[in-house]
This record gives C-alpha cells, sequence and structure tokens, in this order.
C-alpha cells in the first residue's frame, strides 16, 4: 500500500530573484525535499543559496540545489528552520 502524499505550499527565493516563487514541496524529509515551481524559472536564478518558506509552518531554511529536472527540484537543508526573515505574503 503507497502513503498518501501530504502537499503544503511554500515559496523558493535566492538573491537573483526578484520575487519569491511559489511552489508546492513533495517528499519532504529531515534533511530535504522536492519542489514543484509554479511557473518557469531560469536555471541562472538557481545558483547560490536557496531559501524555502513553507507557508503552512510559517517557517524558512537554507537549501542547496542538488538537482532540476523541468519544473521540480531537489533541495538539501543547510540551516536549522526559522523564522522568517521576509514577508512572503502580501496581506491586503
Amino acid at each position: 500500500m503507497r502513503k498518501r502524499e501530504r502537499l503544503s505550499d511554500g515559496f523558493v527565493t535566492s538573491e537573483r530573484m526578484i520575487a519569491p516563487r511559489a511552489c508546492t514541496l513533495r517528499d519532504l524529509t529531515a534533511f530535504g525535499c522536492r519542489i514543484d515551481i509554479w511557473d518557469d524559472l531560469s536555471p541562472r536564478l538557481l545558483r547560490g543559496g536557496l531559501t524555502l518558506y513553507i507557508i503552512a509552518d510559517r517557517k524558512e531554511v537554507d537549501c542547496e540545489l542538488m538537482w532540476r529536472r523541468d519544473r521540480a527540484i531537489g533541495l538539501k537543508f543547510t540551516s536549522p528552520f526559522r523564522e522568517p526573515g521576509r514577508s512572503y505574503l502580501n496581506r491586503t
């Protein structure tokens, strides 16, 4: 029997991005996760460190890009989870 996958939404950002990009988290473990980016993302924007924000947990974590296939990206966590250092959601 296959386990039901619990999905969460979030945002991924880097210093090269103008704005955070929406994503869906899949295969989340203590060490990393796979994310699916909602829009097209240039590979050059993924160089260097990334930050992942998980909406449900209201936490962010630094990440390293491990692999990429189309809109799917594998991330390795490189810091502990923490309170966000920026605003990810526009509240009006």
